[in-house]
């Protein structure tokens, strides 16, 4: 992407960081003028700028006739920063300054400058790994709105204004979700999630049986009452209230907890002779 040929050039350079600049902007054009992410520039501004479609606008990125893109994007230490840190080595401030950005001491003449423009790192390269991280967070982790109430106007610690905190939530909206929380049902769970916490012997058991049948008759044998959910094609749905039900039942382990397997084994024949009886009585 655009990142990695800003850090291809800033390790190339040029004659200057003028020409650097001018052969990225053009590389950035050459490389992705027909990715859909770039946005149309006008044939007058290539010579300056590039466009990026963002989410709600495209956004202009000017290279030619500002601050160096390939300069800035070298993360070094400002020279002379290293020296005068150095000269007060002995204050607190300056020994954690030193550790911080790890000033090492210079190269000896026998290294080629290619070597240290190798060494040298990119903040381009830092920010796109912190993305990636950030990403990695979130991808194992599940979303969730925060919203903060201020306990009360008169910034008292331990104070709590119950009239300014219910005047907040509702300007805020979350009584009305919190009403249709209530009779709505949010959250899904999908069949296969509970198939896997069926015990082996009770796939069995059920075998040729209708997906929606297996599903109402483990959730019977985890005592979830039948008020408490509704079946779709694939998945079954519960209200808001029982959030603490789902989460005993995907928590529950076979392996960690035999006597409740055996119990639940034991309901799953039971729910299926019933379902048997009932059948012959139609």
């Amino acid at each position: 992407g655009i990142i990695r040929i800003l850090d291809a050039q800033a390790i190339a350079g040029g004659k200057s960081s003028a020409d650097s600049d001018a052969a990225f902007l053009a590389k950035v054009h050459s490389t992705h003028g027909r990715h859909a992410s770039l946005a149309r520039t006008h044939p007058k501004d290539k010579r300056t700028q590039f466009a990026i479609h963002h989410y709600a606008d495209a956004v202009a990125y000017t290279v030619i006739g500002v601050d160096s893109w390939t300069e800035a994007n070298v993360d070094t230490v400002p020279e002379g920063l290293a020296e005068i840190i150095q000269i007060h080595a002995g204050h607190g401030f300056a020994r954690d300054a030193l550790c911080a950005i790890s000033i090492s001491t210079p190269d000896s003449a026998s290294k080629s400058a290619t070597s240290k423009k190798k060494r040298q790192t990119s903040v381009a390269a830092g920010f796109a790994s912190s993305m990636t991280k950030l990403r990695e967070t979130l991808s194992a982790t599940d979303s969730a709105f925060i919203r903060c109430v201020k306990p009360t106007p008169k910034m008292i610690p331990g104070q709590v204004d119950e009239k300014s905190c219910c005047a907040q939530l509702r300007a805020l909206g979350l009584l009305a979700a919190c009403e249709v929380l209530k009779v709505g049902l949010p959250t899904r769970v999908a069949y296969d999630d509970i198939f896997k916490k069926l015990p082996p012997s009770a796939i069995t058991i059920l075998q040729g049986e209708e997906k929606e049948t297996i599903v109402a008759v483990a959730l019977a044998a985890f005592e979830v009452p039948t008020e408490a959910y509704r079946l779709g094609r694939t998945r079954v749905f519960f209200p808001a209230s029982a959030m603490g039900v789902i989460h005993k039942l995907l928590a529950f382990d076979p392996q960690q907890d035999r006597e409740r397997y055996a119990v639940i084994e034991q309901r799953l024949k039971q729910a299926k002779e019933n379902a048997g009886q009932a059948r012959k009585c139609a």
